[in-house]
C-alpha cells in the first residue's frame, strides 16, 4: 500500500507497466575478483562472509557509519556506507554476501566504499542476483522508489515476459533484424552484455516508430472516409493574386499551393503540414487557399499561438487580399476588427474555440504551430463548422510550422499529415540568424533587442 501511489505516479499500474519500465543506464559490476585482487579507485565485484558489522556515530556531522569487516580464502576487507544504520539487521555475522563497489584508499586503510549488496547461499556467483556482480540496471525513479526495490520487484516478474505476445510481424522483425520481445525484454533489464542491451533498446526504440506510424495511418484512413466541400481550382483568381504580389513565389511556394489546391478539390478534408523557416513565406500561402475558398462562397478560420501573431496574420492577409472583395476578421480576447467571427476569413487565437462562436460554411481551417493547439481544441473547432447546417462535412487543414524538422522525422511525427516543405527563401529576404544566448548574456541581449527595435528592425 505504501508503494503502489509512488509507482502510480511514474506510470506504473500493472505487471505490464513494470516490465516496459525500461533502464534509464546500468552499473558494470562484471568485474569479479577475491579480496586479494583489490586495488585502489577500481570496480569489483566479489563474495565474501560477513566477520563483524557495527554502526558508529560520528560527530559533529550527525552521520551515522556502518563499518562490515568481509572476508574470504584470500583476505579481509572493510565496507562502508553512509547514513544506513539498518543494515546491521539485514547484514548479520556468518552471511555470505555479494558486493560490487568501487576501492578507496584513505589513511584508514583500503575499503569498498557505500558497496551494492545481496545475501548469497554460495560462493558460486547465483543466477538470481540482480543488485551486484553484472550489468545492473538503474531505472528513472520517484521519492520512495529506488532503483534497488524496482529490480527486487522486475527480476522475478520476467518469467511473465515469456506470456507476453508479439505484435510486430515476423518477417519485419527478421527484416530489421530486431529481436522478439520476450528475448528484448530480458535483455533490456538484466543484459547479457552491453550489446544485448542496446539491441534491446533498438527493438523498443523500433516497436514506437511502429505504433506512432499504425496510428498515423490509422487517422488517415479516418480523414479519407470524411466528407469535406469540394472547393474547385479558380484560375483566374489565383493567377490574379499572384501577379498583383509586390514579389514573385518562389518555386517551393508555389508547388506548395498547387498540391493545397489539389487537395482542396478532394471529396475528402485535407490533411497538410506547411513547413518552413521564418520569412520562407507560408503566410501568404495560407492566404491564397484561403481566397480560393471565399470565391467559392464558404469560410476559413485561421488560428494562431499568440495574439500577437494573430495581428500580424491579420495585417499580412488584409495586404495580400486588399485588392480582392474578401472580408477579413480578427477576433483576440482584447476584441475584435473588420466584422470579427461573420468575415470570410477569421483569424484569431483559441478564442476562436469558444463555445460561443460558431462558424457556417467553414470550408478550411489554418492552424499556427499547431503543437500550440490540443487535439480536443481542433475537435471543437471542426465540429463547430457543420453545427448550424446540420451536416457532417468535415473542413480541410492545413498546419504551417515553423519548427526545423528534417523531412523523413516529420513524415514519422506527423505521419497523418501530408507534407508540404518550403525550403527556399523569397528574392531579395535578409537572411534570418538564429542564436542561442547563455543566462550570463541575458541583460546584454535585452540591450541589443532594445537598439535593434529602436532603429525599426524586427528581432
Amino acid at each position: 500500500k505504501t508503494y503502489l501511489p509512488r509507482l502510480k505516479k511514474r506510470g506504473v499500474k500493472t505487471v505490464k507497466d513494470l516490465l516496459y519500465h525500461i533502464p534509464a543506464r546500468y552499473e558494470d559490476w562484471r568485474e569479479q575478483g577475491k579480496i586479494e585482487d583489490i586495488k585502489p579507485n577500481e570496480k569489483i565485484s566479489l563474495i565474501g562472509k560477513v566477520a563483524k558489522i557495527e554502526n558508529k556515530r560520528i560527530f559533529p556531522r550527525r552521520m551515522v557509519l556502518t563499518t562490515a569487516s568481509i572476508e574470504d580464502e584470500t583476505g579481509k576487507v572493510k565496507a562502508v556506507w553512509y547514513n544506513q544504520p539498518f543494515l546491521v539487521s539485514t547484514i548479520k555475522p556468518g552471511r555470505l554476501i555479494s558486493l560490487s563497489g568501487k576501492v578507496k584508499l584513505d589513511k584508514y586503510g583500503v575499503y569498498l566504499q557505500n558497496p551494492a549488496y545481496e545475501i548469497v547461499r554460495s560462493e558460486v556467483r547465483d543466477e538470481r542476483l540482480r543488485h551486484t556482480a553484472g550489468l545492473v540496471p538503474v531505472y528513472p525513479e520517484t521519492e520512495g522508489i529506488t532503483s534497488r526495490y524496482l529490480r527486487f520487484l522486475i527480476k522475478p516478474m520476467l518469467k511473465l515476459a515469456n506470456l507476453e505476445s508479439e505484435f510486430v510481424p515476423e518477417e519485419i522483425l527478421e527484416r530489421q533484424k530486431l529481436y522478439d520481445v520476450k528475448t528484448a525484454l530480458n535483455e533490456i533489464h538484466f543484459p547479457s552484455s552491453l550489446e544485448k542491451a542496446e539491441e534491446a533498446r533498438r527493438r523498443f526504440a523500433f516497436e514506437k516508430l511502429f505504433l506512432l506510424q499504425l496510428r498515423a495511418l490509422t487517422e488517415r484512413r479516418k480523414v479519407r472516409q470524411q466528407k469535406a466541400v469540394q472547393i474547385k481550382f479558380d484560375q483566374e483568381t489565383i493567377k490574379g493574386l499572384v501577379s498583383s504580389l509586390p514579389f514573385e513565389l518562389t518555386g517551393a511556394q508555389r508547388l506548395a499551393l498547387w498540391e493545397i489546391i489539389k487537395d482542396l478539390e478532394k471529396p475528402y478534408p485535407m490533411n497538410r503540414l506547411l513547413n518552413g523557416d521564418v520569412g520562407s513565406g507560408k503566410t501568404v500561402v495560407a492566404a491564397a487557399a484561403a481566397l480560393e475558398a471565399a470565391k467559392a462562397g464558404f469560410r476559413t478560420a485561421v488560428m494562431a499561438p499568440t495574439e500577437v501573431l494573430a495581428n500580424q496574420h491579420y495585417q499580412t492577409f488584409s495586404k495580400v487580399l486588399s485588392n480582392f472583395d474578401v472580408k477579413i476578421g480578427l477576433v483576440t480576447s482584447s476584441g475584435t476588427k473588420g466584422g470579427g467571427v461573420l468575415a470570410d476569413i477569421v483569424i484569431g487565437t483559441h478564442s476562436l474555440i469558444q463555445e460561443s462562436v460558431s462558424f457556417e460554411k467553414l470550408a478550411l481551417v489554418v492552424i499556427d504551430e499547431q503543437h500550440r493547439f490540443g487535439v480536443d481544441q481542433r475537435a471543437t473547432l471542426l465540429r463547430s463548422s457543420g453545427a448550424s447546417e446540420g451536416q457532417a462535412l468535415i473542413p480541410h487543414l492545413l498546419s504551417m510550422t515553423a519548427t526545423p524538422i528534417p523531412r523523413t522525422l516529420a513524415l514519422t511525427v506527423y505521419g497523418d499529415l501530408d507534407i508540404s516543405l518550403l525550403n527556399e527563401m523569397p528574392k531579395g529576404r535578409q537572411v534570418i540568424e538564429t542564436k542561442l544566448i547563455p543566462p550570463e548574456k541575458r541583460k546584454e541581449a535585452y540591450n541589443f533587442i532594445r537598439s535593434q527595435a529602436n532603429e525599426g528592425r524586427q528581432i
